[in-house]
C-alpha cells in the first residue's frame, strides 16, 4: 500500500476510475429516461453517486487492479476487472435495497451501469496498452513504426509454442522481427488467426504461401525426429534460412522465448519423444533437499544440475575435477538464481582438494568432461534454453557449493560430504572413452572404482537418504575396461543394499592398497568409513542407458569436424549400432527413476532402437548440404579396443520388469557374489592397478565380473 501511495500512475489511474464510474452511473440513468432524468431519480443519483464511487472504487483495490503493469494487460486482468466489477453492483444492489428499498431508483439503471462501467474501465486499460505497445507489431499498421527494417519471419507451428512466440514479436520491438503467416499440419487451423496473424496452410505446401517473408521459425519444440526432418526438408525447397527452438525436454519449464531461437542441429533430426515426469514424486525427495551431483561439469551431470534446479532444492553441490567445466556450470547457476542477500550463495569457488593426503595423491580423475572442449559442447544452447524460460519457482535463491576434488582421495571427499551434508547424491562422475581406457586401465579402477568406494563410504557415514549411480549399457557383457569398471560399480551400488548389514563390504584393509590408494590414515579411519558401521540407511540405486547425442566425445560433434575438414568420415564398422538418447531426456529420467528407486535396483532406460552408425554419418552428411560418398567420403576403421559391434542393455540372469513408467524398466540384480570377498577383491585390484599391468589388471576384474571378456 506505501508503495502505490508513492506512485504517481496510481493516482492517475484512480482519479480517471473514479471518473468513468460517475460517467457510467449517470449515463445508465441518461439511457434510461432517454437523455432526460426526472427529478425524483435525479435526486437519487446525486445522493447515491458517492457511495456508488466509494463502494467501486473499493472493490477495484481488493481485486488487485491498481497493481498490474498496463503495458502487459492480459486476460487475467480483464477478467478481474469482470469479477470486480461485478461483485461491486452486486454489493449496490443490496445496500440500495436495503437503505432505500429501491424507491426512487429504475431497476434496470443498474445493469446498465454493470454494462457500461464494465466497457470504460476494461477499455481504458487496453486502451492504455495499446498506446505503451504503439510501436509494436500489433498495431503497426497504425503506427507504422517498425518501418521496412523489421524481418518478416514466417513461423511453423500454430499451437502454444507459436502463440507464445507471436506474443513476444508483438511485445517486444527490439526484436525487430514481425510474423506474416502461420503453417501448421493441422488442417482445421487453416484459414485462421492468433493474435491477427493468419495460418496460411500446411507445412507440406509451403512453396504454394503467396506471401513475402525472409526467414522460417520451426517453433514445434514436440516435434519428433521424423517430423522435423519432414518440415526441415520443407524449410530446404524454399531457400531461405531457417532456425528452430529448441525440444521441449531441452525447455526446462515448457515456455519458449525468441533467446531460445538457434540453429537446426543434427541431434534435432535424431529427436525422441517427450519424456512424462512424475514431478510430484520427484519433489517429494527433491524439494528442499541437499543435493550433490558429481561430474557435475560434464554432459549428463550439468544437465542433471539443469534438471534439479527445476524441483527447488534447498541447495545444490557442484563436484568436479576439471576446473573449466566446475566454473562453467557454478556460473550458470549463480546466474539462474536469486541471491537471498550477502552470503546467501555460500562457497564462491570452494576447492577441497588436499594434496596433502599420502604420499603420492592423486590429482587427477572422477570428473565427466575434464577436457573444457567438447565436454559442455550443446551446454551453452541448452543453459541458453533453460535460462531464457527461467526456473519458474525454482528460480528462488539456492546455495549453491562448487567442490573441486578427486573423489579418488578420501579425506577431500569425506571432507566435501561433511562440509555440505547432502541428502541426494547424483553420480555422474566418470571416465567414458572406451579406447582410451583399454591403453590405461589403471586410471580407470582409480577413477571409477576407488571414487566409487569412497562415495559410497562417505554417503553412509553422513546419512545420505538416496545415492544413484549412473551407470551405461557398456557394462552389459562387458569388452572392455569402462563396462567391466561400471558393472563392479553397480554390484558395489547392489552390496551397499544388502541386507547382509554386518558385512565390511568397504572397510578394506588399508595396507593392501600401496601408497596413495590407501583408504585411511589409521584404524580409526578405516573403521569409521565402512558403509555399515553407522547402520547404513542409505538407499543405493542404479540407472543404466546408452549413448547421448551431442555430448564430450560422441559421433556427432566427431562427424561435424571432419566435415568441416571435407572428410572423410571415419566409421569403425559397417554394422555396428548404437543407442542414442538426448541429454536432456536422460538426465529427466535419471531423476524420474530416482524417485521410483527403493534401494538395490537397476533401472534400465528404454533407449527405443539401436542407430547404425553408418547410416547415422550419411544423415548428417546429407544435413550439411552434402553427397555421402560423393562430396565426403565414408571409411570405415575397424572396430578400437574393447568396442563392441552391438550394446546390449540387460545380461542373462537378470529379471527385466516394466515399472509404471513406459520409459524405465527395472532388473532385478544378480546377487553380487560375497559380499565378506569383495573388500579384499577390490584391494588386490587397486594393489594389480598400482602395477600398471594391464593382462593382469583384465585379469584381475574378470574374477570379479565373470561375464567380462577381455579383448
Amino acid at each position: 500500500m506505501k508503495n502505490l501511495i508513492k506512485n504517481r500512475n496510481f493516482w492517475l489511474v484512480l482519479a480517471l476510475d473514479i471518473a468513468l464510474v460517475m460517467c457510467a452511473y449517470v449515463g445508465a440513468h441518461l439511457l434510461r429516461f432517454e437523455g432526460r432524468i426526472p427529478p425524483l431519480f435525479l435526486s437519487a443519483v446525486k445522493t447515491t453517486l458517492p457511495l456508488v464511487v466509494l463502494v467501486k472504487i473499493f472493490f477495484f483495490y481488493a481485486f488487485n487492479l491498481y497493481r498490474g503493469m498496463y503495458r502487459y494487460t492480459s486476460l487475467i486482468d480483464f477478467m478481474n476487472v469482470v469479477k470486480a466489477v461485478a461483485v461491486s453492483s452486486v454489493t449496490l444492489i443490496l445496500l440500495i435495497l436495503f437503505l432505500y428499498g429501491f424507491v426512487g431508483f429504475s431497476r434496470s439503471v443498474f445493469i446498465m451501469d454493470f454494462v457500461l462501467t464494465l466497457c470504460l474501465v476494461a477499455g481504458v486499460r487496453i486502451a492504455i496498452r495499446l498506446y505503451l505497445l504503439r510501436d509494436t507489431a500489433f498495431i503497426h499498421s497504425f503506427f507504422n513504426k517498425k518501418g521496412r527494417t523489421a524481418k518478416r519471419m514466417l513461423l511453423i507451428g500454430a499451437g502454444a509454442a507459436g502463440e507464445q512466440i507471436l506474443r513476444e514479436l508483438i511485445g517486444n520491438p527490439h526484436l525487430r522481427a514481425e510474423a506474416v503467416g502461420l503453417l501448421d499440419d493441422n488442417a482445421e487451423k487453416v484459414g485462421k488467426s492468433i493474435h491477427g496473424v493468419p495460418v496460411l496452410g500446411t507445412v507440406d505446401r509451403i512453396e504454394e504461401i503467396d506471401v513475402d517473408f525472409d526467414e522460417i521459425l520451426i517453433a514445434c519444440p514436440s516435434a519428433t525426429g521424423a517430423q522435423m526432418k519432414r518440415i526441415v526438408a520443407a524449410c530446404e525447397r524454399t531457400g531461405k534460412p531457417f532456425k528452430t527452438m529448441p525440444p521441449l525436454g531441452e525447455v526446462i519449464d515448457g515456455r519458449v522465448s525468441m533467446k531460445m531461437v538457434r540453429e537446426v542441429s543434427v541431434t534435432d533430426l535424431v529427436g525422441r519423444e517427450e519424456v512424462r515426469l512424475e514431478e510430484d514424486e520427484i519433489k517429494k525427495y527433491l524439494l528442499g533437499k541437499r543435493v550433490l551431483v558429481t561430474g557435475a561439469g560434464g554432459s549428463i551431470g550439468s544437465e542433471l544440475v539443469r534438471q534439479i534446479a527445476r524441483f527447488r532444492p534447498g541447495a545444490l553441490g557442484l563436484a568436479d575435477v576439471g576446473e573449466f567445466n566446475l566454473y562453467q556450470v557454478e556460473m550458470e547457476c549463480r546466474d539462474r538464481f536469486r541471491s537471498a542477500g550477502a552470503g546467501a550463495v555460500a562457497h564462491a569457488a570452494t576447492s577441497v582438494t588436499d594434496a596433502s593426503v599420502g604420499a603420492g595423491a592423486r590429482t587427477g580423475a572422477a570428473g565427466v568432461g575434464s577436457t573444457p572442449e567438447g565436454a559442455n559442447q550443446g551446454m551453452a544452447a541448452r543453459a541458453e534454453a533453460s535460462a531464457g524460460a527461467g526456473v519458474g519457482a525454482g528460480a528462488a535463491a539456492v546455495e549453491v557449493a562448487a567442490y573441486l576434488v578427486d573423489l579418488g582421495d578420501l579425506r577431500p571427499t569425506r571432507r566435501m560430504f561433511a562440509e555440505f551434508r547432502p541428502d541426494v547424491v547424483f553420480h555422474a562422475a566418470a571416465y567414458k572413452h572406451v579406447p582410451l581406457q583399454e591403453l590405461n586401465p589403471w586410471e580407470t579402477v582409480y577413477n571409477n572404482l576407488l571414487a566409487m568406494r569412497n562415495l559410497i563410504a562417505c554417503a553412509t557415514e553422513t546419512g545420505v537418504d538416496k545415492f544413484v549411480l549412473v551407470s551405461t549399457d557398456k557394462a552389459v557383457r562387458p569388452t572392455n575396461v569402462m563396462g567391466a569398471t561400471k558393472r563392479v560399480c553397480e554390484m558395489m551400488a547392489a552390496a551397499a543394499c544388502s541386507k547382509n548389514r554386518d558385512s565390511a563390504l568397504f572397510s578394506g584393509n588399508a595396507s593392501a592398497v600401496a601408497g596413495a590408494r590407501k583408504i585411511g590414515d589409521t584404524a580409526q579411519e578405516n573403521q569409521a568409513m565402512s558403509p555399515f558401521s553407522q547402520g547404513g540407511g542409505t538407499r543405493f540405486i542404479s540407472v543404466r542407458f546408452g549413448n547421448v547425442l551431442g555430448s564430450s566425445g560422441s559421433v556427432i560433434p566427431l562427424f561435424q569436424q571432419q566435415i568441416a575438414r571435407g572428410g572423410p568420415v571415419t566409421v569403425t564398422h559397417p554394422e555396428i549400432t548404437r543407442y542414442f538418447m538426448s541429454i536432456p531426456e536422460a538426465a529427466q529420467l535419471i531423476l524420474q527413476a530416482g524417485a521410483m528407486g527403493e534401494g538395490r535396483e537397476i533401472f534400465i532406460l528404454k533407449m527405443g532402437e539401436p542407430v547404425r552408425i553408418a547410416d547415422l554419418a550419411r544423415e548428417v552428411i546429407k544435413f550439411h548440404g552434402l553427397e555421402p560418398d560423393i562430396d565426403i567420403e565414408i571409411v570405415f576403421t575397424g572396430l578400437r579396443p574393447g568396442e563392441k559391434l552391438y550394446e546390449e542393455l540387460i545380461t542373462e540372469g537378470e529379471g527385466i520388469v516394466p515399472t509404471r513408467h513406459e520409459k524405465i524398466m527395472v532388473l532385478h540384480a544378480n546377487e553380487c557374489g560375497n559380499g565378506d570377498l569383495m573388500p579384499s577383491q577390490l584391494d588386490e585390484l587397486l594393489r594389480v592397478a598400482d602395477t600398471f599391468d594391464i593382462p593382469a589388471i583384465k585379469a584381475k576384474l574378470h574374477e570379479i565380473v565373470p561375464e567380462y571378456t577381455p579383448q
